[in-house]
């Protein structure tokens, strides 16, 4: 704490031992005429005429040494004894004016005259907190000593008016006035107080009580002094009796508007002369942009005008100098003064919103150039924006900020339909209106459409109006009020008529697709274009928000733009045209899943596309983590692709999609699995090609056995292996009993498990397969050892690892190091078990088998347990059970859960159940 000496109020001298003890009048007296003139010599005969008049006592002189002497032990008491300095011809107070809270006030007031508005308001509003009351007011000097309080006094007026008149031009007109209005009745007779009252009353728009504050003020002065008011009041009253009205051009607020907060709270921070609202049609841009307006607009005190520019409809746009006429006629410029001249608009324009604070509203705005000479150049107004575009010149060229909006939430979405339907309608039929919600794709248009609907039929269930919107091909025509005009199809349509005729064919074929998303080489390959046009026609799609980049050059529509395009290609497009689209769709579809599936698992060798990709065509890295990175975005959409090509009638195409799919599904994405496997098989049947079906049959059966539903696996794997034998392939047979032999392990039955290992090792061996020879060996190993064989387990899984070591197999090596360490586990060599399962966890984390991998984590949290740590048990189960969330496994999280619940109790024992899973050879 620093010392600090008062006079704007009682005065006080503190400091961090405390405060001064000031007797009487005339020692806080003395202390305020030394501090007054702070680092300065005070005459003895100056501080007698302050502190005594022109008629001082004869012992004047020795009765003011007297109250210096005890100032100076009032002083040293808290430590200050050297601040009062006798200097001749009298004394001087060594203290930094910044100590002084009356020098330090001036100096505040001085920073403020040279600052911006916003600065000088924040030094004037710190100045003017310093007073407590008025200056000196427990001691009473005279002469000099008054007239500098007099002066002090003025200043604080004079601050407080130009507190006030920053606080009106800055928009804050609304809370001066009450102090204002207090102030000019404490100083009636102060006409600066009375200007800036009619100042705040008129910029919000307050006209009538700004002139009726003219009378007041008028009566004031001729009652008290009998004088007219001055210049200024007469010229402040002869403007607002020649002004036009401020411009109060914003539509009403929107009726039933939900949710949006957010949105709301990032539009009152954003600081920028230029914000634009951007969204797709229907997504409640304006609504937004009118409800901002309201809550803002008494920060803009000279007015708001709001300005449709019918941007997205190219033939009833408005040309800037319609809008700059416009303005300027909103801002009082009479007909006759306007002149034809553009630039000459713009310079008036430019002028009159220079020294205004004005909220400007510019909706469906269609392109930057539509707002040539239209923004503020500068001063303190601020111009709002909504577009169906991107506007990324306004960025470049004015600093703008953005705000793209997202469709509502399900909550808002609700709260929307509570506002519109009835509460208790709506929550009657809770579960139909969430579905409503979704089938509207949350869309704020779409949702008002579907409430007026439902509001004008009282009788309506909303479960019958969720029936007419399941139908997608009359969903939109479901989302339109008839004879009104408004509706879904409407707005997505003047977005797409303004479109260029390549870019609106490629938005109408993309709808070929029939996935959640789409990569842009497939947004090429849909299109019949090059990489680069594919990517400027994604580009100037986004930027008309008909399309969505969801993730890096990945792309989705909207649900109900979708249907829209889909239209638009049945209307426009010839059936030959959307075949030949999704034909390109799906050959290309085929060559990337092969080629993803080569990378994973190269012995998946057969259904090779029709039109293979080459490995600078591929849109990921040949290397695992970049094939699985990629499919984790693009697996939703294998199912939909493969059904498409059925309706399309593309067996072939369906049998290469399905079967490279298989690998990608088993990695990580088993909930699509027996959907493409039943596909395949079907696809296989009708083409009639017993190669293929022995195929499809194996695929089909090692699906259901990882989904555990053996009753179905069974009878698919062994018509698998008939069919083989019937054809003669040895190759696809052996495939097939092994993954019986699989089967039988996984309930339990590892001696019946060995019967097909053997017959399908033979056949490996006739074929020389070395790699599956590795797998089914790995296979007989763990059923050895589970059987208690522990030295013929170790014989077989070490002629597999040997094998996948010469074919440099990685991710196999990982799944016998896992067989390994579970032998090595049972047999009780708890370090030669956590050997080889660490070399697994390692070798699978590189290959991204994540299915694969939460066994290797649960037996290594057995090994963990075993050797006594179970807090290392418990690190590796949860994270396996993080990875059975992540693959769907409920089977799987259910058994890492238990086995996790189980820890605390089981101390140091080992896991009551493992579930293992044998290698598949598929």
């Amino acid at each position: 704490m620093r010392p600090m000496i008062r006079l704007l109020g009682s005065v006080e001298v503190v400091s961090p031992a405390g405060r001064a003890v000031l007797s009487g009048s005339k020692q806080p007296a003395i202390v305020g005429l030394l501090a007054l003139r702070a680092g300065e010599v005070v005459s003895g005969e100056a501080l007698i005429d302050a502190l005594w008049g022109l008629c001082p006592p004869r012992t004047a002189l020795r009765s003011l040494h007297s109250h210096v002497s005890r100032v100076r032990q009032a002083f040293s008491e808290i430590g200050l004894g050297e601040a009062v300095v006798t200097c001749d011809p009298g004394y001087l107070l060594a203290i930094d004016r910044s100590e002084v809270d009356c020098l330090r006030f001036g100096d505040l007031v001085r920073q403020a005259r040279q600052a911006t508005a916003e600065d000088a308001l924040r030094y004037l509003e710190q100045a003017l907190q310093l007073w407590r009351g008025e200056v000196m007011q427990d001691c009473r000097p005279v002469e000099w000593g008054a007239g500098e309080i007099a002066l002090l006094a003025e200043e604080r007026l004079a601050a407080i008016e130009e507190r006030w008149r920053l606080e009106i031009k800055l928009g804050h007109g609304a809370q001066a006035i009450g102090e204002l209005e207090r102030l000019v009745n404490e100083q009636p007779l102060r006409e600066p107080l009375w200007e800036l009252l009619m100042d705040a009353l008129a910029r919000l728009g307050r006209r009538g009580d700004a002139l009726a504050a003219y009378q007041r003020a008028r009566a004031v002065l001729v009652g008290e002094l009998g004088v007219e008011p001055g210049p200024g009041l007469r010229d402040r009253q002869a403007q607002l009796l020649a002004e036009e009205p401020i411009p109060q051009q914003l539509p009403a607020p929107p009726q039933h508007f939900a949710g949006r907060e957010r949105e709301l709270d990032q539009l009152a921070e954003l600081d920028s002369r230029v914000v634009v609202i951007a969204g797709q049609p229907g997504q409640g841009k304006t609504a937004l942009a009118i409800q901002h307006a309201h809550r803002v607009k008494a920060g803009f005190p000279d007015g708001q005008v709001f300005v449709d520019l019918c941007g997205h409809d190219p033939e009833s746009a408005l040309r800037p100098q319609d809008v700059l006429v416009h303005l300027l006629r909103a801002m009082g410029v009479s007909a006759e003064q306007l002149t034809v001249d553009r630039r000459q608009l713009e310079s008036r324009y430019q002028a009159m919103v220079a020294d205004r604070r004005l909220l400007l509203i510019f909706d469906n705005v269609g392109s930057s150039d539509q707002l040539s000479g239209l923004i503020p150049a500068s001063g303190p107004s601020r111009l709002l924006v909504t577009t169906r575009n991107r506007l990324l010149a306004l960025m470049v060229e004015h600093s703008a900020r953005f705000l793209s909006l997202e469709p509502l939430d399900d909550r808002s979405a609700e709260k929307l339909l509570h506002l519109m339907v009835g509460k208790e309608r709506v929550e009657r039929e809770s579960v139909a209106a969430m579905q409503l919600v979704q089938f509207c794709g949350r869309l704020p248009l779409a949702l008002r459409i579907a409430a007026a609907r439902l509001a004008f039929r009282p009788q309506l269930m909303l479960k019958h109006l969720v029936a007419e919107l399941a139908d997608e091909a009359e969903r939109l025509t479901a989302l339109e009020i008839e004879d009104s005009g408004r509706s879904i199809r409407a707005a997505f349509a003047s977005s797409y008529a303004a479109l260029p005729q390549p870019l609106a064919r490629t938005f109408r074929l993309m709808s070929c697709n029939p996935g959640a998303t789409i990569c842009l080489p497939a947004v090429a390959a849909v299109a019949g274009l090059s990489q680069p046009q594919a990517r400027r026609a994604a580009d100037g799609l986004t930027a008309a928000h008909l399309l969505e980049e969801v993730a890096s050059e990945r792309f989705a529509f909207h649900d109900l733009i979708r249907l829209f395009a889909a239209e638009r290609l049945t209307s426009e497009e010839g059936p030959p045209e959307r075949a030949a689209a999704l034909l390109r769709l799906l050959q290309w579809q085929a060559g990337l899943v092969a080629a993803g599936s080569r990378i994973l698992r190269p012995y998946r060798d057969r259904m090779a596309p029709d039109r293979p990709l080459s490995s600078h065509d591929l849109p990921f890295a040949p290397e695992t983590d970049a094939v699985l990175d990629f499919f984790d975005h693009e697996h939703r959409n294998l199912v939909p692709l493969v059904r498409s090509a059925v309706r399309a009638g593309q067996d072939r195409l369906v049998a290469q999609l399905a079967y490279h799919a298989h690998t990608f599904c088993r990695y990580r994405y088993t909930a699509e699995m027996v959907d493409l496997a039943t596909e395949f098989l079907a696809a296989a049947q009708r083409l009639a090609d017993p190669a293929v079906e022995v195929i499809a049959l194996t695929d089909l059966g090692s699906c259901h056995r990882l989904l555990r539903q053996h009753d179905a696996a069974l009878p698919a794997l062994w018509r698998a292996v008939t069919l083989a034998r019937q054809i003669g392939d040895a190759r696809e047979e052996a495939n097939a009993l092994n993954s019986i032999g699989v089967l039988h392990a996984d309930r339990g039955d590892y001696e019946l498990a060995l019967q097909p290992y053997q017959l399908a090792l033979e056949l490996l061996r006739q074929t020389g397969n070395a790699m599956a020879q590795g797998m089914v060996l790995n296979n007989i190993g763990y059923a050895q050892a589970n059987l208690g064989r522990h030295a013929e387990a170790l014989h077989h899984l070490q002629l597999a690892l040997a094998l996948h070591q010469e074919s440099g197999d990685l991710a196999r090596q990982g799944i016998v190091h896992d067989s390994l360490g579970a032998t090595y586990l049972r047999r009780g060599d708890h370090a030669s078990a956590l050997a080889h399962l660490e070399q697994a966890l390692e070798l699978k984390r590189a290959g991204g088998d994540l299915r694969t991998l939460v066994t290797t984590l649960e037996k290594a949290g057995e090994v963990h347990l075993a050797r006594g740590d179970a807090d290392a048990a418990r690190g590796l189960l949860e994270q396996a059970l993080a990875l059975t969330r992540q693959l769907g496994d409920s089977h799987g999280e259910a058994a890492v859960a238990r086995a996790l619940g189980e820890l605390p109790k089981r101390g140091h024992n080992s896991f009551t159940t493992i579930r293992r899973y044998p290698l598949l050879a598929r």
